[in-house]
């Protein structure tokens, strides 16, 4: 199947149809799959989950939606070690504060120090 067809496709399949596109590395295919209306929170955690190597397209697209700001997704991104900076600074503000201190000791420093700025932030408007 031809790339403009499959993204056709997607666009109006089915959930269970989805599942089979998991392995996609495409960021079209995967903005396809992340803007169908069948696509639910479980075929986003099975896609950052998986085992798949590249993951940067997916982190692409998927701040530019607002499935990243669910508490789920956002975990499983924090927990993901091939998480792109830019999403893991994206997701600081939906994760609870044991999550926001593991991913803190765990992380690239630019990240830990937009943690820290955040919870000054959070801290100050109190």
């Amino acid at each position: 199947m031809a790339k403009g067809e499959k993204i056709s496709y997607l666009k109006q399949a089915s959930s269970n149809m989805l599942k089979n596109f998991l392995k996609e590395e495409d960021s079209h295919l995967l903005t396809a799959i992340l803007n169908n209306p069948q696509c639910n929170e479980d075929l986003i955690l099975g896609l950052i989950n998986s085992k798949k190597s590249l993951k940067s397209s997916l982190y692409e697209v998927l701040i530019n939606t607002e499935w990243y700001k669910l508490k789920n997704i956002a975990l499983a991104i924090s927990l993901d070690k091939k998480a792109s900076v830019r999403i893991l600074i994206a997701i600081i503000p939906y994760l609870t504060p044991i999550d926001l201190k593991d991913l803190y000791l765990r992380s690239h420093r630019r990240v830990q120090e937009e943690i820290l700025l955040y919870n000054s932030k959070k801290n100050r408007d109190k």
